[in-house]
Formats: structure tokens, sequence, C-alpha cells
């Protein structure tokens, strides 16, 4: 029993640190974010990123995605690009150059 409340802790405190953005990584991650949006390079878009990493890494609105591509699984946005297309039987690939052109876009009508 002490062992399964240490996992439930555990579990718990590594939830918490993920909901309010602080991981012992974070600050590589903050770094390699800074670059990606600075280049605007969308090609490191991948299909096994979930939805919420491309939101933050690109800074885009929680809902830009989910509104585009009208997703409607209560998953998102901690969902992978590849199980969503896979829910959805379209190709985990196509998707994925959709939606780095998506990203890509929005870096125009942030511009304008």
């Amino acid at each position: 029993i002490t062992l399964l409340i240490l996992i439930a802790f555990f579990f718990f405190f590594m939830y918490v640190l993920r909901s309010a953005g602080h991981y012992p990584w974070n600050e590589f991650s903050k770094e390699h974010r800074r670059d990606l949006i600075k280049e605007k390079d969308v090609s490191y878009i991948s299909k096994w990123m979930t939805f919420d990493y491309i939101n933050r890494i690109y800074n885009l609105p929680d809902s830009y995605l989910k509104d585009i591509f009208s997703i409607q699984d209560t998953r998102y946005p901690f969902l992978t690009i590849a199980k969503y297309a896979e829910s959805v039987h379209i190709d985990s690939d196509t998707f994925t150059q959709e939606i780095q052109k998506s990203v890509s876009d929005s870096f125009t009508v942030t511009t304008q």
C-alpha cells in the first residue's frame, strides 16, 4: 500500500509540474521554442508531437489547431498527431504536413 501511495504521489506531482509548466528540462525547452519561433521553422513538427506541444512551441492559442481542423476528440490537446489521424482514418504523414502549413500560415496572420 505504501508503494501505491508513493506512485500515486509521484504521478500527482508530475501532473502538477506539467500543469504549471515547470519541468527540470524547461530551460532547454524555452530556448528551443525561442529558436523555432524566431526561425519560423515548421519542419520540426512530427507526428509523435501532441497538439499541446505544438501550441506551446509555436506560441499558438490553445484552440488554434482544434478550430482549423474541427477536432472534436476530447483528448485534445493531449493527443498526438498520429493518434488523432488514426482515430479519424487519415494518413498521419499527410496530416502532419497540413499542420505544418497551418502553423506556417499562423505566422503570416500574426505578422500582418
